[in-house]
């Protein structure tokens, strides 16, 4: 199964404030991110994440994107919509009992840092907003783990830039 990471962030690797708002992202990258989650299918998010979009995001939600949805939570029981799991493993096994052959992940940053960390991932899209943030939440936790990636591609868009990469599997 292809996991493909997608965040939109800030110039210096911010992803939201502390208190979780995202007022700083441009509308562009929620559109990125759905249009992505609608073509692969499928998107996995963790606890914290989907409860910060419910909270801050009135122009749209996460129910929007017309998809399976998966939250990583150890903690929570699934919202109408949502299956949850209990780690990325169980997500991705989820996604392949669905018969998915890719998914999205994004967010949040602990998350991110499991699947990456776990070498779960196969590609990673940031979209890089035109603004530096001092203080927030990175695109990923400070977790013991390294990824080797390969640039595949840069796209200028109106308002940002996607930086588009390729894990390398095992190179560590």
């Amino acid at each position: 199964m292809k996991v493909t990471l997608f965040m939109a962030m800030s110039g210096n690797g911010i992803i939201a404030r502390k208190s979780g708002e995202e007022d700083f992202l441009s509308d562009a990258g929620w559109y990125d991110f759905k249009q992505l989650s609608e073509k692969a299918g499928c998107f996995i998010t963790g606890r914290k994440t989907y409860e910060m979009c419910n909270k801050h995001y009135t122009k749209y939600g996460l129910l929007d994107v017309k998809s399976e949805r998966i939250i990583v939570s150890r903690s929570m029981e699934a919202p109408e919509g949502f299956e949850i799991a209990d780690s990325p493993e169980a997500a991705l096994e989820k996604a392949r009992s669905m018969k998915l052959k890719s998914v999205i992940l994004s967010g949040g940053s602990e998350n991110n840092s499991s699947f990456m960390g776990k070498d779960l991932v196969d590609e990673v899209i940031l979209n890089v907003e035109p603004v530096i943030v001092g203080t927030g939440i990175p695109v990923f936790a400070q977790e013991n783990f390294e990824s080797k990636m390969r640039l595949i591609v840069i796209k200028r868009r109106k308002d940002y830039i996607q930086l588009h990469y390729k894990v390398i599997k095992g190179k560590k």
